[in-house]
């Protein structure tokens, strides 16, 4: 069996754990790394995205207990009805209607009207949302009701599976501040609907677009501003702070429990280290540690006395981790390369050393916690000599002697040399990509590993600026479109196909996967596109891992769940005193 080796810390976990005292109903977060950008059409990650929620709201949200859908900023769940005649005919109406407190920072009402300027800023093609947009090309128009501005009706001219989930989960912006020259109401929707070419050269929207871009709204506290319970206070490298506003209009909406906000403050503190963490979470310098070190997490469940003190939880998450691929390198661009790294990673023995078993091996890109994931796919197992097997075919051998493996590619003689790419400070992926190393070299195969600071390694990737990397995919409990990460029409670096995947066949598979309304069907189609993956690898799908939590008692309604990232300090409650 494969052993990795692996830095052991001897930890003293036995000792009194120090709750310090507050004056205010704070929440101290651990991270690794902040996000460098809270505009949430255009950033990036999933720390981002949790951070955003407590800035901006939707109109419906997923429940963390029951992972169903929930109001928000919606009185109630869309009216959805088949349009049977006239120009929307075979395609719906989704008829919403938002909170009548629901009000901006500056006192202004969130209408319809932001709802649209926010849908009209990510079909903007001059506007980097390529990551979203896949998921509103549904939208034809939308119009708001004259006598109510807060009432408003989407039209779409074809079915689209997640339409009702889609049109709920969006953040919505406010556009007297992302747009105080209203420019986006120069533009209709319909016209957005044309082909980008037509409308990349329209000046309204290059000027739109250049004004979005302005790093105010990406890391300015001041220019930053959503309508949920919170606004961003201090930000540093170190530290992000969320700070309760003091007017919200949620406090004064009753039985709405997304609206149901506890902490005064959150405040995500950036702790690299993993052991580091653990000691300033034992001092009560922080409350939440959301990914501690699996073999830190079983200690700490077998220790009585942190337990007094902490609630650990484990709930499976639907992320997922994979190295991914380049798929039109001229190296990677051949399945048979790309199955041959598969079967150089015992992911048995990196699950058992890495994980400590909290993960479970997958072969496809659907969580395996999902109805539809196929879980008869054949597993790609630890087989170097089948690796071999697998480059030759592809025409790779060693025709030198110097040990490493070579071939003729565009007329010149190349040697198979392929470079690695991680997050800096991520020691799972890095210990994923030495083995990687360890192993190529064993078989003539040279990989050079690199790690970057996360906002850097994730240009290297949208850039298309890759040959192998590692990284997560966290993902929801909704129906998967398969459009963003797999259709070609979302190459990097407009789109979040980083992998360059796919044909015209796939194209069309995904296409139908969006139309079908049947779930039976639906779930033959989503099988077939996991066995087309499965054959091809346009990835090594490695594991689901288990959140590992540990939160402070101090609080109530602590309860971990699978919806990332695994707990939702927002919702935590002052613990009463008795």
């Amino acid at each position: 069996m494969l052993r990795l080796i692996l830095i052991h810390c001897a930890l003293i976990l036995a000792g009194a754990t120090h709750l310090f005292a507050q004056s205010d109903f704070k929440v101290v977060v651990q991270q690794t790394s902040l996000p460098t950008s809270l505009n949430p059409l255009t950033s990036q990650g999933a720390t981002a995205r949790y951070i955003q929620n407590c800035i901006f709201s939707s109109l419906l949200e997923y429940d963390p207990n029951s992972l169903k859908l929930r109001p928000q900023l919606a009185t109630d769940f869309p009216k959805v009805t088949k349009v049977t005649s006239g120009e929307y005919q075979g395609g719906v109406t989704i008829e919403y209607t938002i909170h009548p407190e629901a009000t901006w920072d500056n006192k202004q009402p969130v209408t319809g009207h932001d709802y649209v300027f926010t849908i009209k800023a990510l079909k903007n093609p001059l506007v980097k949302t390529g990551g979203l947009r896949p998921y509103y090309e549904f939208v034809s128009d939308i119009k708001v009701d004259e006598s109510n501005p807060k009432k408003f009706t989407i039209y779409s001219k074809e079915p689209y599976f997640l339409a009702e989930e889609t049109s709920g989960e969006l953040h919505i912006l406010p556009e007297y501040a992302y747009d105080a020259n209203q420019l986006l109401r120069k533009i209709s929707i319909m016209e957005l609907n044309k082909p980008e070419e037509e409308l990349k050269e329209n000046a309204t929207l290059k000027k739109f677009a250049d004004e979005f871009a302005q790093k105010k709204y990406e890391n300015d506290p001041k220019a930053i501003t959503g309508s949920s319970a919170y606004k961003v206070g201090r930000w540093d490298e170190k530290e992000l702070v969320l700070e309760r506003k003091k007017d919200w209009w949620g406090d004064k909406v009753s039985n709405i429990p997304a609206l149901d906000i506890g902490p005064d403050a959150i405040v995500h503190r950036v702790y690299a280290k993993p052991l580091e963490a653990l000691k300033a979470m034992k001092a009560g310098e922080i409350d939440v540690m959301p990914s501690v070190r699996p073999q830190f997490f079983l200690d700490l469940k077998s220790n009585p006395k942190f337990a007094e003190s902490f609630e650990l939880g484990d709930p499976m998450s639907f992320s997922y981790m994979y190295i991914g691929f380049n798929n039109q390198h001229p190296i990677l661009s051949d399945k048979n390369v790309r199955k041959a790294f598969g079967h150089l990673i015992n992911r048995d023995d990196v699950i058992e050393a890495l994980y400590n078993n909290m993960a479970k091996k997958i072969n496809s890109s659907i969580s395996p916690l999902k109805s539809y994931y196929h879980d008869g796919l054949k597993d790609i197992d630890y087989n170097p000599k089948k690796a071999v097997e697998l480059l030759a075919k592809a025409g790779w051998k060693d025709t030198d002697g110097d040990g490493v493996l070579d071939k003729v590619v565009n007329g010149k003689k190349q040697a198979l040399t392929l470079n690695y790419k991680y997050n800096k400070g991520n020691s799972i992926r890095k210990n994923v990509g030495l083995l990687l190393q360890m192993e190529g070299e064993k078989i003539g195969v040279k990989v050079e590993v690199e790690a970057y600071p996360w906002g850097e390694f994730l240009d290297h990737i949208y850039a298309g600026n890759t040959e192998i990397f590692c990284i997560s995919w966290v993902q929801g409990p909704g129906l998967d479109d398969m459009k963003q990460i797999w259709h070609t029409s979302s190459f990097s670096p407009e789109g979040s196909n980083n992998s360059f995947f796919g044909n015209k066949d796939t194209d069309a598979l995904i296409d139908e996967i969006r139309a079908t309304l049947d779930e039976d069907k639906r779930k033959e189609l989503y099988f077939k596109m996991q066995e087309i993956m499965a054959d091809e690898q346009p990835y090594v799908f490695l594991f689901a891992p288990q959140y590992r939590i540990a939160i402070s008692k101090k609080f109530d309604n602590i309860k971990t769940n699978s919806l990332a990232p695994g707990f939702q300090a927002r919702f935590f409650q002052k613990k009463e005193s008795r």
